[in-house]
């Protein structure tokens, strides 16, 4: 019993470990590497679709994203994936908005 209790909450400390790493990259990423100034979406950030996947059960656009600190002026490139279609069990297609997924990511 007791060891069902520790096997539980060192899940849920990994768990949340993962959870809290991605997060610190995700804030890395989108803020300026010399000031750590973060990226306004609207402002300081371009970004264009390189390579588009599709592997059959899902179709994932390759972004490349400029972006330019208005602190400091320094700037990043860097890509990221963002799903843009995938398929279900039963065959249904399932559509992202991109665009929408782009502006939550730098939020």
């Amino acid at each position: 019993m007791i060891g069902q209790i520790v096997g539980v909450i060192v899940f849920i400390g990994i768990v949340a470990g993962i959870v809290t790493l991605t997060e610190l990259n995700r804030r890395k990423t989108i803020s300026c590497a010399k000031c750590k100034t973060r990226f306004d979406f609207e402002t300081d950030i371009t970004y264009d679709e390189v390579e588009s996947i599709n592997d059959g059960k899902s179709n994932v656009a390759k972004i490349e994203f400029d972006c330019i600190c208005k602190q400091c002026g320094a700037n990043k490139i860097f890509t990221k994936k963002f799903t843009i279609a995938s398929v279900d069990k039963e065959g249904n297609v399932k559509r992202n908005n991109v665009e929408r997924n782009i502006k939550k990511y730098f939020s």
